[in-house]
């Protein structure tokens, strides 16, 4: 037996206005001048929610409470909603209101008759009235699913509420109140007879999504930016589906991919599929199909996949529309349909036999081609989903190629992992090498340090096996660099670089050979600015650009490694003590190679520009690096360095006094996807924010944590501010002592450099 785990926000998210004005209806019925109020909005859309929340306020008002909930099954049932009031209507609060009504619907007789009907109704309404002599609130539900009569019922005491100290809400679905029904008519005449008020709950936005997230995860920290996007992309801001999506997920720490490959819940698959039930066979497989193309299609791709002429189709269409489970797409050319919600697609493709599940991808793969904006990405999908692993692996293989041309570097990565997923029998070596360098370059794109890992040490294991040792070398290069981005020890880093550099000085003089070993001396360089090493760091640039302006002018690496090695020696003079004329240079070597189209290089001198001029305290260029580079990583989608700026400008509102923004930034980045090194930033500026307002435990506990990850390191740039932390935070706690060991240890790593 499994456990169906439930999750419910806390507080509702994006309904500010709307809770504040049931309050005034609140304060104005208990006045003696009632209000109505429609609440209309689709299933999961949060309505349920508000009218509790009404209820609350009006409780605490003084308010007698009634409530009302239907079922579909009600449909047919004459006074469904009157007669579940009247059973909710407690004696104490209402006297024997609930009875009066239960005995007028057992002794009215027939209501066929339009007269007869109208008695019964005024009927009912009169003894309603009469006992409303204080404030009093009836709510009422799912109202689409309402008879005709309780829906005069209720227009008739919405009328006559205005004098009385009578609150109503009502609650419907748009989409499935039948067309050219009561319930339209009945909503139309309250609205244009100004009887009732009427809200139309929209769906959560990206922000409120975040926020709806943050709260059910309820780790104390902002819900991290991938787990949010792939939550708002399956959810579309449904609150009861985000509720539902991570309740399914059982607690378990989620990361986006997680989010994205996560199954229905139950609760909603069991409802999409009861509607589903309902419909004729001809549209429950159109729907079966269209679930499979995806959430974006047209009747002529969809006839297609289902082998059959287009005009066949119009009555299956015509029939999922009229159900709210097929709509007109609001975000590709007309004619185009959609499911009205990512996860009502989900549940329709759960239900696909296993068989037919593999024949619809393989005709979706043929068909969807002619969808607006289809790419090798939905190919490869439904290749791999149809179980044709060689056309899978070729169309993923294409669209990496493809994505990385626009700078798509999360599909890029996604397309990568796909490749690897679907490797054909006997792909040559050389060709899976390049598959495995890429999905490593791809990692780094999005800092995935396991992806890089595994990437690269495969990638390097083919070379050697293929006779490919300048490859193989090259591979330890990444290795470094990806050690570095995890902070580890500054011996590793040069452990790998001397093992790279010894094997690329066996091997005979080449072009090739060159270029690696210009990209060695390069990273050889960085490193030894790590440890503040200046005259070691320019010695390694002196060695790095001799052969750069050796290499043929039209090779494109050689204008990057140029601006490389310009961007590094300001950068060593910057910390040398020249700053004033240092920092300005790095900026324009930036700019230069953002200008030039060096997307990596460019965005990477912008990181360091900002960290730099804030690690040297001139606070306005850094800011300045921040915003161009930031904007700049965000259009390439590139996230380490935003990553690392990001904290970066968070410690700089720390240091301008902005200390709320300064702990909003870097919460958020803390928990962000990603390396160790994009983490240190955030931690200090959190801690230092605690510090200051004598939080000396959380303090202590990131300051700890950040030395942990820097000591081992050696980079006393991110050593430091951990120390001064600790010893602040230990005055701020009364242990001078400890102050002074922090100090001391901090001037012994200090003065070296």
């Amino acid at each position: 037996m499994s456990v169906i785990r439930t999750l419910q926000s806390p507080v509702l998210v994006g309904r500010d206005d709307l809770l504040s004005e049931l309050g005034r209806s609140v304060e104005e019925a208990a006045a003696g001048r009632g209000r109505t109020v429609l609440i209309a909005g689709e299933a999961g859309i949060g309505k349920s929610r508000i009218v509790a929340s009404a209820i609350r306020q009006a409780e605490k008002a003084g308010f007698r409470i009634g409530t009302a909930t239907i079922a579909p099954q009600d449909q047919l049932v004459p006074l469904a909603s009157i007669r579940d009031l009247a059973r909710a209507l407690a004696p104490a609060d209402f006297g024997s209101l609930g009875a009066d009504l239960l005995s007028v619907e057992r002794t009215s007789g027939s209501a066929d008759s339009l007269a007869a009907r109208r008695i019964l109704v005024h009927d009912l309404v009169d003894r309603i009235q009469r006992t409303i002599e204080k404030p009093t609130a009836f709510m009422f539900e799912d109202l689409h699913w309402a008879d005709e009569l309780s829906l005069e019922v209720i227009g008739e005491l919405a009328r006559l509420a205005t004098n009385l100290p009578l609150f109503i809400i009502a609650t419907y679905r748009p989409e499935e109140l039948p067309v050219g029904s009561i319930h339209r008519e009945w909503r139309s005449r309250l609205l244009t007879q100004r009887v009732a008020n009427e809200v139309v709950l929209g769906r959560l936005d990206a922000r409120e999504t975040a926020r709806v997230a943050t709260l059910l995860l309820a780790t104390g920290l902002p819900a991290p930016r991938d787990v949010a996007e792939a939550i708002h992309r399956r959810t579309n801001g449904i609150p009861l589906h985000i509720e539902e999506l991570l309740a399914a997920m059982g607690g378990e720490p989620v990361d986006g991919w997680a989010v994205r490959e996560a199954g229905v819940p139950s609760t909603i698959e069991d409802a999409v599929l009861a509607r589903a039930s309902r419909l004729t066979p001809e549209a429950q497989a159109a729907a079966r199909a269209a679930a499979v193309i995806g959430r974006s299609f047209t009747p002529g791709v969809l006839a297609g996949v289902l082998n059959e002429p287009e005009p066949r189709l119009d009555d299956a269409i015509d029939e999922l529309v009229a159900a709210a489970i097929l709509v007109p797409s609001q975000s590709v050319a007309a004619g185009y349909l959609d499911f009205r919600h990512q996860l009502l697609r989900d549940a329709m493709y759960d239900s696909v036999p296993t068989g037919e599940l593999r024949r619809l991808h393989a005709r979706a793969a043929e068909f969807g081609t002619a969808l607006i904006g289809a790419t090798e990405v939905q190919r490869s999908v439904h290749y791999e989903r149809a179980g044709l692993r060689s056309e899978a692996f070729r169309a993923a293989l294409a669209g990496a190629a493809a994505a990385g041309s626009l700078s798509s570097r999360f599909e890029q990565f996604e397309l990568y992992r796909r490749a690897i997923a679907n490797i054909p029998a006997g792909l040559p070596l050389e060709e899976e090498a390049s598959l495995w360098t890429g999905y490593a370059d791809a990692g780094f794109s999005i800092d995935d340090i396991p992806a890089i890992e595994l990437g690269t040490s495969k990638a390097r294991e083919l070379y050697l096996e293929t006779g490919k040792p300048i490859e193989a070398a090259a591979a330890l290069l990444d290795l470094a660099n990806a050690s570095r981005r995890e902070v580890r020890p500054r011996s590793e880093r040069f452990a790998l670089l001397e093992r790279a550099e010894a094997e690329l000085l066996a091997q005979p003089p080449s072009e090739q050979r060159t270029q690696v070993l210009v990209l060695l001396r390069y990273f050889q360089a960085l490193i030894e600015l790590d440890g503040v090493r200046i005259a070691e760091a320019r010695s390694r640039l002196d060695e790095c650009e001799a052969p750069a302006h050796d290499l043929p002018p039209d090779d494109r690496n050689r204008e990057v490694w140029l601006l490389g090695v310009e961007h590094l020696r300001a950068m060593a003079d910057a910390l040398d003590g020249r700053p004033e004329e240092a920092l300005p240079r790095m900026l324009d070597v930036s700019r230069r190679s953002r200008d030039a189209g060096f997307e990596g290089p460019g965005v990477t001198n912008y990181r360091v520009t900002a960290d730099v001029a804030a690690r040297l305290m001139d606070y306005p260029r850094s800011r300045l690096g921040i915003a161009e580079g930031i904007r700049y990583a965000d259009a390439i989608e590139q996230s380490y360095c935003r990553h690392v700026m990001s904290a970066t400008s968070a410690l700089i509102d720390w240091a301008a006094g902005s200390w709320d923004d300064a702990l909003r930034t870097a919460e958020l980045e803390l928990v962000q996807h990603g390396s160790r090194r994009g983490t240190i930033g955030s931690r200090a500026a959190i801690a230092f924010v605690a510090l200051g307002r004598g939080d000396v435990e959380r303090a202590r506990a990131l300051l700890d944590a950040s030395l942990a990850i820097t000591r081992p390191s050696g980079e006393v740039d991110l050593i430091l501010p951990a120390l001064w932390g600790e010893a602040e935070n230990a005055l701020v706690d009364g242990d001078p002592a400890r102050a002074l060991d922090h100090c001391w240890e901090a001037i012994e790593i200090a003065e070296p450099t």
